[in-house]
């Protein structure tokens, strides 16, 4: 049996100590940096169908449904059950293509497609087919189903491109309203949302326009008086979304848009990203906002978005993700098609390259690194080697063959030192051992080309002799 020496006993008590002074180091900074995400990837390799990810719905039984352009999907936490049009099988679904995806009262699970309405029972796992039928007059209005909602009287309201459907689905009863500006084209690849508001008052994308649908009235009144206010950004309208407090945000092709439901006064948004080819950050893919009343906006090329609100609904935060020549924590594509928050609180983000996922939950311990993000912590590598928290309450970074770095914390700068650097940034060695202040304030650095001191006056670094030289 082997037995401890006193050497060994204070050798592992120190090394007990450094790790608690390390976890509480994390800790105690935890408030004072933006959290930051870790994404979770999902593709073809895992069992989709397809990747590019046009829709996202969770059921009432927590199942999360994707649509894509080569199938439908449903996610059991661990698989992917595969939906294929079979076209001698009147029992699947009518099309591949897949534009919207809705939950009746019943827990029918409802999906627009390119060609037809489709009902899919939970029961027997067949699809029932809606499709248009110009000699029967109790029929849908159209193949291409844009988008679906159910509202407050569990009608499903479908989305064509020349008229909003009510439909009745325990009697299939449809009511049809032709719009009052058509669209240019039956023919799209992208879907058209259509929202319910709180007000019972029902608000249809299209490509001319937002159409505002009053129930009472039965009409398209309410659009009239729309127009007279202030206009959106661009009449494509490519994203809806009601949030918590009583708005409804809307995404066009050229900007990002805010409606008072109450004074119908519109707020415009600037995204404000560099454009670059292919890439444009106004041009709105996706919308969806947070428990914490974050709003959260997918883009067709600059990626996901992030929007911290204030009282007045300004922007005081803007954060964006992208996808990187990283492989774990960033997006799989910048075009973000479909965006859902789940009941875990867990962020499902639909990219022409497979889903996303990150969990909005605050965690304990947060990860801090150098990222693409602009609230990630200016580090000249994520490899730490050594940490000191010293009297000022300043985190002194060793890297392993980078340098060191010191971050103060009240200002979230970082002061960067290297043996690559000239003047008062040089240090003799980019591997920083060990950090450590002596009792006379005196801090030490421990590298593999020797111990380096640190000269509080002129904020340099020095050799022991240079040091004991000159002070």
């Amino acid at each position: 049996m082997h037995y401890s020496t006193p050497n060994e006993m204070n050798g592992k008590s120190n090394y007990k100590n450094w790790i608690l002074t390390l976890i509480l180091i994390l800790v105690s900074i935890q408030g004072s940096i933006a959290q930051q995400y870790i994404f979770s990837h999902y593709s073809v390799n895992n069992g989709l169908s397809q990747s590019v990810i046009k829709c996202i719905f969770q059921d009432s039984k927590g199942f999360i449904w994707f649509g894509t352009q080569q199938g439908l999907n449903k996610f059991n936490g661990y698989s992917f059950d595969n939906y294929l049009n079979n076209p001698s099988d009147t029992n699947s679904i009518s099309d591949n293509w897949i534009y919207s995806i809705a939950e009746d009262n019943d827990g029918n699970i409802w999906i627009g497609t390119r060609n037809g309405l489709n009902k899919y029972d939970p029961k027997t796992g067949h699809f029932k087919q809606y499709l248009f039928n110009a000699y029967e007059t109790n029929s849908i209005s159209g193949n291409y189903i844009y988008g679906l909602a159910v509202d407050t009287n569990g009608n499903l309201l479908v989305n064509t491109a020349l008229a909003f459907n009510i439909f009745n689905p325990k009697t299939g009863d449809v009511k049809k309203y032709a719009y009052p500006t058509l669209n240019s084209s039956e023919i799209s690849d992208e879907g058209r949302p259509i929202v319910q508001t709180r007000d019972k008052n029902t608000w249809i994308a299209t490509d001319n326009g937002l159409l505002f649908f009053d129930p009472q009235k039965r009409d398209y009144s309410g659009f009239a008086a729309l127009k007279k206010m202030n206009s959106l950004s661009n009449n494509n309208i490519t994203a809806l979304m009601e949030d918590k407090r009583g708005n409804l945000w809307v995404g066009s092709q050229s900007g990002l848009n805010r409606i008072d439901l109450k004074s119908l006064a519109i707020s415009t948004y600037d995204l404000g990203q560099k454009q670059t080819e292919g890439a444009n950050s106004n041009y709105i893919r996706s919308i969806k906002d947070d428990k914490n009343g974050n709003i959260w906006v997918g883009t067709n090329g600059s990626g996901l978005f992030s929007l911290t609100l204030d009282r007045d609904l300004k922007v005081i935060e803007q954060i964006n993700f992208a996808n990187t020549d990283q492989v774990n924590s960033n997006l799989s594509h910048n075009i973000v098609l479909s965006l859902v928050i789940d009941q875990s609180n867990l962020l499902w983000i639909g990219t022409l390259n497979g889903i996303d996922k990150i969990d909005l939950k605050r965690s304990k311990f947060n990860q801090y690194r150098k990222s693409t993000n602009i609230n990630s912590v200016d580090l000249k590598d994520n490899v730490i080697a050594s940490l000191y928290k010293d009297r000022n309450n300043n985190l002194w970074v060793g890297n392993w063959g980078s340098g060191l770095n010191i971050l103060d914390r009240s200002t979230r700068k970082v002061e960067h030192f290297s043996s690559l650097f000239k003047g008062n940034a040089y240090i003799t060695n980019d591997f920083v051992h060990e950090i450590f202040e002596d009792a006379k304030n005196r801090i030490w650095l421990g590298t593999r080309d020797g111990i380096n001191l640190f000269d509080k006056t002129n904020k340099r670094f020095l050799t022991i002799p240079q040091y004991f030289k000159t002070n």
